[in-house]
């Protein structure tokens, strides 16, 4: 889909008018934290718009007895991750927005980053979106994002990460093949070219598909390392290892490579939903599992079924929101290290 947008050949970035969309889901407290962050940014010709996903736990209310000024748009439902940001992006460009950051609620955006990101788009007219260095918030010297590459073994897109030391990335921005989406600038040329993000993702690789889909436009991608963004993680999934977030890697990265991938990256998309299954059962990386109750089970058959649902909704062509058993089993588990 393909947003209508003014001609962007002639923008400055210093006078650009950025949009900084933050979407909240059950997660005000966060949400307050990362608009906090942007009160303080050097960069000043911005607008900040709030996205809440149909929130239960009372914060379209929290926040706008926070800020009664802040921007605060209800979207009507739980859209997902590409339905709220799409809802803020309108928005952004319909008051005649330039560019539009998508940032995380669990981050918090460093004062320089904006303006560094903003300087940036004036060397990279080819560009379609840039990335912030993102680091850990309870480790600044470890880097949850660097740059992506494709891994030549599976054909798949390989986020970089590691410490700071042994990455040694440069002040310059560098190519990516990819862009984070915990704070991700779309530019103008990349939302007049490529549009809104593709929906049915709900979470998960809704964002690579944006990367790709700039990418067949004719835009590249660019790690903007002195652009500093600092991550919580995972906030929306309550962690990495249990079934919601097991179910949206597994369907989505199925999903992707169909889309987007060769044969070899579209065998390696079912090669990982075949570990996933395996490793529920005990294989390499496996973890035990503590019920509600605090009995542990190391047969972890919740996992085994979450990627068979997966696997299953992939296969019928069933995208969006997962099904209401997945948070349940969620909500129900909790994963411990051995």
């Amino acid at each position: 889909m393909t947003v209508p947008h003014p001609d962007d050949t002639e923008i400055c970035s210093v006078d650009a008018m950025i949009g900084i969309v933050v979407l909240n889901w059950n997660g005000w407290r966060d949400t307050i934290e990362a608009v906090g962050s942007t009160r303080a940014l050097t960069y000043r010709n911005y607008r900040i718009y709030v996205v809440d996903n149909a929130s239960t736990d009372g914060s379209e209310e929290q926040l706008r007895a926070w800020d009664p000024g802040l921007t605060v748009i209800q979207s009507g439902g739980n859209l997902g991750w590409s339905g709220g940001n799409n809802v803020g992006i309108r928005a952004a460009l319909q008051d005649g927005c330039d560019h539009v950051l998508l940032l995380n609620n669990d981050a918090t955006i460093r004062p320089d980053a904006l303006t560094i990101m903003a300087d940036a788009l004036d060397k990279l007219p080819d560009a379609g979106a840039l990335g912030a260095l993102i680091v850990s918030s309870r480790d600044v010297d470890w880097i949850e994002y660097g740059g992506c590459d494709i891994d030549p073994r599976t054909g798949m897109p390989r986020q970089l990460y590691g410490d700071t030391a042994n990455l040694r990335l440069p002040d310059m921005p560098v190519p990516a093949v990819v862009v984070k989406g915990c704070a991700m600038l779309l530019t103008a040329a990349g939302l007049a070219r490529v549009g809104l993000l593709t929906e049915d993702y709900f979470l998960n690789f809704d964002e690579v598909d944006w990367c790709y889909r700039a990418n067949a436009a004719g835009l590249r991608h660019y790690l903007v390392p002195r652009s500093v963004v600092e991550h919580k993680g995972a906030a929306s999934f309550e962690g990495t290892e249990g079934p919601l977030y097991c179910y949206f890697i597994t369907r989505n990265r199925l999903v992707f490579a169909r889309r987007h991938l060769d044969r070899r990256g579209r065998w390696f998309a079912w090669r990982s939903a075949l570990w996933e299954f395996r490793r529920a059962f005990g294989g390499a990386g496996a973890k035990p599992m503590r019920t509600a109750s605090g009995r542990v089970s190391r047969i972890r058959l919740p996992m085994a079924l979450t990627v068979l649902i997966a696997v299953w909704d992939y296969c019928r062509g069933r995208l969006g929101d997962c099904p209401g058993m997945i948070r349940t089993m969620n909500r129900r588990f909790r994963y411990i290290g051995v």
